[in-house]
């Protein structure tokens, strides 16, 4: 999923917290920058980068273009603030965003649907 700044995606990088819900811990190693490869455009310019974070249930939320954090640690449901929304890469006139992912099972890349984690009493 794409998440964006605001509506039009224009709200400044990096003003927009991103959380986790309770019950998520960082993964171990699963933090870092990509950077663009020797020989493509724009060598060694960040691309983007990533956070990754899991539940006792297996559950991985991967964030791709988060920025650094921004806002109150927790939010008044009880997640936690990771970082913003438009780190680097995912900022542009009216494209400031983060993908989202979410996976069953991040070794073999199943993902899974986030309304059947998060919004079950709404019959997903």
């Amino acid at each position: 999923m794409h998440l964006y700044t605001n509506a039009q995606g224009t709200a400044p990088p990096n003003s927009v917290g991103l959380y986790v819900p309770a019950g998520f811990s960082a993964v171990p190693g699963g933090r870092g920058t990509v950077f663009n490869p020797p020989g493509g455009v724009n060598p060694g310019q960040v691309n983007y980068n990533y956070a990754q974070y899991r539940n006792g249930a297996g559950v991985t939320i991967s964030f791709v273009h988060i920025g650094s954090p921004t806002g109150p640690a927790r939010n008044t449901a009880g997640s936690t603030l990771v970082g913003s929304i438009a780190g680097p890469g995912g900022e542009g006139a009216g494209y400031n965003h983060t993908h989202i992912n979410f996976y069953s099972n991040f070794a073999t890349r199943t993902r899974v649907d986030p309304r059947k984690l998060f919004c079950k009493e709404f019959g997903f």
